[in-house]
């Protein structure tokens, strides 16, 4: 791997593994047998996965693995294999990874974009709605009794109570 360019950071067991990972500040990837002592090699990319989310992994076996317990997108290799199948091997991991982090990124990226949309739009909303707000409170405060449902008053017969026009200067109620 050191001959393909790669700077190689060799780990005995699992959890110097795990060290290695907690104190550098950046791996591309980790490489690792799928049966190990004191972990398996499952277990180990999920947890490096977790403590360094932008680490690309791939696994060798040279036995049977359930499908179900292999990390989504971790590649597995078989043994046994050549320096020139792991050397490519380890640049898919490693493409596919990028490839990963770029369209998570441009996801990233459109969701603050529609983020920024949704808050114009939540602003616009409530300026439409002030404003129709305000355009009510307009017309009710120019609409006259009648129209504002305020009938003239009825009597105790249910009847409404009627202006009559008069010959005298003063107006008179009918009941």
């Amino acid at each position: 791997m050191s001959r393909a360019g790669y700077e190689v950071l060799p780990a005995n067991r699992p959890n110097q593994a795990l060290e290695i990972i907690r104190n550098n500040a950046r791996i591309d990837l980790v490489i690792s047998d799928v049966n190990m002592p004191e972990m398996r090699g499952m277990e180990l990319v999920r947890e490096i996965a977790r403590i360094r989310p932008g680490t690309a992994s791939l696994l060798f076996t040279g036995g049977l693995i359930n499908p179900a317990e292999v990390p989504e997108g971790v590649p597995i290799l078989r043994k046994p294999f050549s320096t020139a199948e792991l050397i490519s091997a380890a640049n898919a991991a490693m493409e596919r990874f990028t490839q990963i982090a770029t369209d998570f990124a441009r996801t990233c990226q459109k969701s603050a974009e529609l983020q920024v949309q949704s808050q114009q739009l939540i602003s616009e909303c409530k300026n439409v709605a002030r404003e129709a707000a305000e355009t009510i409170r307009e017309a009710r405060a120019q609409r006259t009794p009648r129209q504002q449902g305020r009938s003239a008053p009825r009597t105790k017969h249910g009847k409404k109570n009627a202006l009559k026009k008069t010959s005298s200067p003063h107006l008179g109620y009918n009941s």
